[in-house]
């Protein structure tokens, strides 16, 4: 009698645990996978590089809201400046797109020769180089004509050229100034780099940004004397 009162008592004190186990598994919180996954930093970067390769779209005094053609013009902006530069179309990220209606032939650069006085609609396309320096092209909208505008333009005259490191030196206001010559760089007249030192000049070049590299000169228009 005695065994079997114990083996009784024995397995209601084991139920009464497994019971009292039972209710303290079902009080623990329910698990949340979302706040067990942190957001990665691939998924942070791919946003983030998104949002800075895209372009401004202005329409600011002078300029219209960019049209179907504005892409079109972005591609031959891209296309020319890569070839001026002598570097991939992939290394310029486009940063400014404006469609504009010029007063006239020459897209608003004042380069030789005289300009017709007419209205020439267009897009002006600003493009960043891999080393932070900006670029503007002016693209004629009928023809698809390509201007490097230069975003600097001074009065210089130019007191070196060196034709084998493609460097040219110009003085302006007691400051002197060293632009590299790119494929791309305009002389006006064309035989103008083998006559320019000494003489006075209208420049117009991009300024470097990155630390050691020089600005690059978009084009150089001697003077007539």
């Amino acid at each position: 009698m005695l065994e079997s009162w114990l083996r009784s008592a024995g397995a209601l004190v084991l139920a009464s645990l497994l019971v009292a186990c039972g209710a303290i598994e079902d009080r623990q919180p329910a698990r949340n996978p979302l706040a067990e996954t942190p957001l990665s930093s691939t998924a942070v970067a791919s946003v983030t590089r998104g949002a800075s390769a895209t372009p401004t779209a202005s329409a600011g005094p002078g300029t219209r809201p960019p049209d179907a053609g504005a892409e079109i013009a972005v591609g031959r902006a891209t296309e020319a400046m890569a070839l001026w530069l002598d570097v991939p179309q992939r290394t310029l990220t486009p940063r400014l797109v404006e469609a504009v209606e010029w007063s006239d032939s020459c897209l608003g650069v004042q380069q030789p020769p005289l300009c017709a006085q007419v209205v020439t609609p267009g897009y002006r396309i600003r493009l960043e180089d891999a080393l932070g320096a900006t670029h503007t092209v002016h693209v004629e909208a009928r023809s698809g004509r390509t201007v490097w505008v230069g975003e600097v333009t001074l009065q210089a005259t130019v007191i070196s050229v060196d034709a084998t490191a493609r460097r040219a030196t110009v003085q302006a206001d007691g400051q002197t100034v060293t632009l590299r010559l790119a494929p791309g760089t305009r002389w006006f007249p064309e035989d103008g780099e083998a006559r320019a030192t000494g003489k006075p000049a209208h420049v117009a070049y991009d300024p470097a940004v990155a630390p050691g590299t020089s600005g690059t000169a978009a084009w150089i228009a001697l003077d007539r004397s």
